[in-house]
């Protein structure tokens, strides 16, 4: 899901042509003939029956004071089940889920304990819903909106509803941490954005031409809209689509919401009343209302509430002695680090000089600890929202909005500081921090107090003999210095299979056995500011733009033909460039990272690989030679063999070739073949070793689990 900075620019980018006069008409905005219409294309939505669906209708009692009360849309059918969940009570039937603070006795399948240990933390005083909307003074009560009759529409998808509704007129809208409200007559639509979510303006012309021909099949499940050749400024040949979920269409201009993997939502709220601009504004009566229960308050728009949030969630840390990683916490936990992403976690403990894994109760137990932890939280997120007042980020908005814009994109990535770079740019006020915690020694220890120690070398360490990372310099050259990137694979939870990534240049040791687990440790071999082929961060990194992003691996060596994008040479001259002059795509290798950790797991091997597939992989190896070469008769060796200890099809690679004519028997025409298909099989069996959940041991436990099973055989 985009994070703060992104939904700040995505607001931006919205209110950049929500309020502006008409083009053709020269009315303002507010004006009925300026008015937009928002309509839903259920062709691109997600589908009805699934687990997350694209629009949802908020419910409400009939007699409610604030909303009105929509048709019920079609629900999907749960999965079946031998165990059938309770009937819900009679009241729940008119509780919006989305908007309702969920019970605190329910827990999600997919969450882990450690991480949802703190979600029912409230997001402000008060309750959720207002009891009343009171008008302003010297103000009359609006007409209520007169709609059609949407009896006949009960049980339908939501989207129908939706564009039953002729949701109509200005447009306002309002954003806190990674929701945006968008606020139509006496309409609220409440929008989280996917991993690839984006919004943005296009001309009306272009996007009638977008849908004329219909969506479009990708793939056997999804539909897009294809983007016409006159309207790409990407390679040629390339193929555009654009998966387009909702447009906001006006007269002259149309805001799109796309999102390539249709993971984007759209709450759909109606008011009594028609919405004023004093609505969206933070302490209004409605204010609460707008925003889902899982979703807190965030510093720049609502301080006080936001600071007792963070010094509420503190207390239950310290109270439960909460262990879970600090990263994990920030990121998964919206009630009280609204806006924060995986992105913007890492960087902003790198800012503070955190290790991700450090527990959260050490840190709230140390008040200079939490002081600077505090004051990272508030300030980094404000920093990240100051940078759009500079001036240097550019709307994606215009008559040709498919393009890569590279200069804006390397404009955003120069302020990613940790998260995937190969490299992290150190100052010298950094440099003096990490140095003076000694976080940059591989040697030392970290304390609960978030500083290090050296351990001493009666320690046993951490890394890998040969792979101790070196010990940076204490002094920077030219303004800055190039600290090595690491990067952590941890656990999601202590009992998850999933993992996540983590990145920082802090080499100190963990702390004691509370520290989060540790998978593997290795150093970034690629930098995602190298990547120009594939979706990465950023709000002009988007499969919507990286479709025409002129990049050498779209282009190929040939001198690319067709609108290449003009580069400045000087103050009076532009060139198109050549094919060589293209960015690389810069994408990461392949292969898996190298892990330094001591205990690493690349000598270790499945129980089952040991046993039932090696063994089995012998007699495999001689039948199948049978079946292609029946004269040299190879199962009559199999008796041999077991004599003579290779009951594993592994063993015949530390023997050598005269072993199996001299003793085995085989002849010197054959045993070539059969050596060859031995090698064969045992890659196999390694090669899938990574997709089977089984056991492991290490090298040193293999041979005592080899002897106990000879001795059953």
């Amino acid at each position: 899901m985009p994070e703060s900075f992104v939904l700040a620019y995505f607001l931006r980018e919205i209110a950049h042509l929500a309020s502006k006069k008409g083009t053709t008409s020269k009315l303002p905005a507010s004006h009925p003939q300026e008015h937009g219409l928002l309509v839903f294309h259920p062709p691109c939505c997600a589908k009805v029956d699934g687990n997350r669906q694209t629009v949802t209708i908020h419910r409400c009692r009939a007699d409610d004071p604030v909303f009105h009360v929509l048709p019920e849309p079609r629900k999907r059918q749960p999965p079946k089940s031998k165990h059938p969940k309770k009937k819900p009570l009679e009241e729940e039937d008119h509780i919006c889920k989305a908007c309702t603070q969920p019970d605190a006795g329910e827990d999600d399948e997919d969450e882990d304990e450690d991480v949802s240990l703190f979600d029912n933390i409230p997001s402000s005083d008060g309750p959720n819903i207002p009891s009343s909307l009171p008008l302003l003074k010297g103000e009359e009560v609006d007409l209520l909106r007169i709609k059609p009759d949407l009896t006949s529409f009960k049980g339908k998808p939501a989207a129908d509803i939706a564009n039953a509704l002729q949701i109509q007129g200005e447009l306002l809208c309002v954003s806190r941490g990674k929701e945006i409200v968008l606020a139509i007559a006496n309409f609220i639509i409440r929008i989280c954005f996917g991993v690839e979510g984006h919004c943005f303006w296009l001309p009306t012309s272009v996007y009638r031409a977008l849908i004329t021909d219909g969506p479009v099949d990708r793939g056997a499940k999804s539909k897009t809209f294809a983007i016409p050749a006159e309207y790409q400024d990407g390679p040629p040949g390339n193929v555009h689509q654009l998966s387009m979920q909702a447009a906001f269409v006006r007269p002259d201009w149309t805001l799109v919401f796309v999102d390539h993997n249709v993971m984007i939502t759209f709450h759909i709220m109606a008011l009594q009343r028609t919405i004023r601009r004093s609505d969206l504004e933070p302490g209004s009566p409605l204010w609460p209302s707008l925003w889902s229960a899982t979703h807190g308050p965030v510093h720049s728009s609502e301080p006080i509430q936001a600071l007792k949030v963070l010094d509420r969630w503190r207390q239950v840390s310290l109270v439960s002695q909460n262990s879970t990683a600090i990263f994990l916490a920030v990121k998964s936990n919206q009630k009280v680090f609204n806006g924060y992403g995986a992105q913007e976690t890492c960087d902003m403990l790198c800012s503070v000089f955190i290790h991700p894994c450090m527990p959260v109760y050490q840190i709230c137990a140390d008040e200079s600890l939490w002081k600077r932890f505090k004051q990272g939280v508030l300030d980094y997120q404000c920093d990240r929202l100051k940078l759009l007042e500079t001036g240097s980020f550019p709307h994606v908005s215009g008559p040709r909005p498919f393009q890569m814009n590279h200069n804006a994109h390397d404009r955003f990535m120069a302020h990613v500081l940790c998260y995937r770079t190969r490299y992290v740019f150190a100052d010298q006020l950094m440099l003096d921090g990490l140095h003076s915690r000694d976080l940059l020694n591989p040697h030392a220890i970290i304390q609960p107090t978030g500083t290090a120690q050296d351990s001493g070398e009666s320690e046993v360490s951490l890394y890998a003999g040969t792979k101790v990372p070196k010990q940076p310099p204490t002094t920077v050259r030219w303004n800055r210095l190039r600290l090595p990137n690491y990067l952590l694979i941890i656990p999601r939870g202590r009992s998850s299979n999933k993992t996540y990534k983590v990145y920082t240049p802090i080499i100190a040791r963990p702390g004691n056995e509370d520290w989060w687990p540790i998978q593997s440790v290795s150093v970034m071999d690629h930098d995602v500011r190298n990547i120009f082929s594939s979706t990465t961060l950023g709000p002009y990194s988007f499969s919507v733009f990286i479709q025409g992003a002129w990049t050498e691996k779209k282009v190929g060596d040939e001198v690319p033909k067709g609108r290449r994008p003009l580069q400045a040479i000087s103050s009076s001259r532009r060139k198109r460039p050549r094919a060589s002059d293209f960015k690389t795509s810069g994408e990461p290798a392949k292969k898996k990272p190298k892990n330094i950790l001591a205990n690493n797991t690349e000598n270790i091997e499945p129980v089952e690989l040991n046993t039932r597939t090696m063994r089995s992989g012998r007699k495999l190896a001689l039948m199948e030679l049978h079946a292609v070469m029946p004269f040299h008769n190879y199962p009559q060796y199999e008796p041999a063999l077991v004599s003579q200890g290779v009951l594993y099809v592994n063993n015949t690679s530390s023997l050598a070739h005269s072993f199996f004519v001299d003793i085995i028997g085989i002849p010197e025409g054959a045993v070539g073949a059969f050596l060859e298909h031995c090698a064969t099989l045992t890659h196999r069996a390694h090669k899938g070793k990574a997709n089977t959940n089984q056991a492991v041991v290490k090298k040193e436990e293999r041979d005592v689990v080899i002897k106990e099973e000879d001795k059953e055989n």
